[in-house]
Parts: structure tokens; sequence; C-alpha cells
């Protein structure tokens, strides 16, 4: 889990990919405010990424 956010935490689209798994994470472990604002977050780098636009439709 340090990895993912170690590579979430950088601010280029290329990591966008961490950013969305961390998302995701967040919304299997029921925290779905997290959950958003990582979905969010993954769409302002990179708005094509299906997994965040899933995370950010289930929440």
């Amino acid at each position: 889990m340090g990895r993912v956010l170690d590579e979430a935490t950088r601010n280029d689209a290329e990591h966008a990919g961490a950013l969305a798994v961390q998302a995701f994470i967040a919304w299997d472990q029921d925290n779905t405010i997290a959950a958003e604002l990582w979905a969010r977050e993954t769409m302002q780098h990179d708005d094509r990424c299906f997994l965040a636009r899933l995370v950010y439709a289930a929440v």
C-alpha cells in the first residue's frame, strides 16, 4: 500500500493509475468521501481514466 501512496502523490498524468487504484481501495473499504476525492484527483490528471470514472459514479 505504501508504494501506491508514493506513486499517487506524484503530480504527473502518467501516475493517474495509482490515484485511481487508491480511489478504488477507499471505495472498497467503504470510505466514500476519500474515494470521491481520489477519483476527482485522478480525473484532473487523466479525464479518460475508466477506473476513476467508475469509482466516481459508484459514490
